[in-house]
């Protein structure tokens, strides 16, 4: 169900980005309906899940899209530059890496919410996993504020809905309730030997993800 770029690859989110796959021998008939617009969505809980072809209903949403760059195109990494948990900054940057963000991973193959468990040669003030880890000992059963994007002063949100050319300088901080981030629905864990963050099912029970393979955007709405 994941991404990958590998030949003859049975990746079906790849899959539904391409318009046809010769390595698989696969080809649409003349006769065949095709999607005018080459994006998906999906959207989950804890009970179901929804595959949408061709864009999004507006009807699983309660509120306009926003924007996030992609920041690849061998998977689906986005920006997030901040994340908070009881107030405290999970993503402590040192002061030579401030205003920077984390290369962070949309995986719907992940139960959990991966984050890195070192300061990576003084990138952070301490281990991201380790505040984490710390702040929910003390303070359980509470909501994770992430921020997805760069914040840039010039940015307008209204755009963002409509000009998929300004995410590139928005940023927006979503709420993943505790429900969906504690056991027995999703998971925090620590991220052994990378400077990424996984974000697994805890997102996409509380978002819908739109996906479109050119320029690389993903969306998010809270529903």
């Amino acid at each position: 169900m994941g991404y990958s770029d590998l030949p003859r690859s049975a990746c079906f989110f790849r899959t539904l980005t391409s318009v046809s796959r010769p390595s698989w021998n696969i080809f649409q008939p003349s006769s065949s309906s095709i999607l005018p617009r080459r994006q998906f969505s999906f959207v989950a809980n804890e009970y179901l899940g929804e595959l949408q072809l061709g864009g999004h209903d507006p009807a699983s949403v309660t509120e306009p899209p926003f924007y996030v760059k992609m920041l690849n195109q061998t998977g689906y990494g986005v920006a997030v530059s901040s994340m908070m948990y009881n107030g405290v900054q999970i993503l402590d940057f040192a002061q030579a890496f401030k205003g920077v963000a984390l290369l962070s991973i949309l995986d719907t193959g992940s139960s959990c919410v991966m984050l890195p468990n070192s300061t990576y040669n003084g990138t952070y003030s301490k281990s991201p996993y380790q505040v984490f880890h710390e702040q929910s000992t003390a303070k359980p059963g509470m909501d994770i504020e992430i921020t997805f994007g760069l914040c840039d002063k010039r940015c307008d949100v209204s755009w963002n809905a409509h000009l998929p050319t300004e995410a590139s300088r928005c940023c927006k901080t979503l709420k993943i309730p505790a429900k969906n981030w504690q056991s027995p629905r999703g998971c925090v864990q620590a991220f052994q030997d990378m400077n990424v963050m996984t974000l697994g099912d805890p997102i996409f029970r509380c978002m819908l993800v739109l996906i479109f393979p050119c320029p690389f955007f993903f969306i998010a709405f809270r529903f």
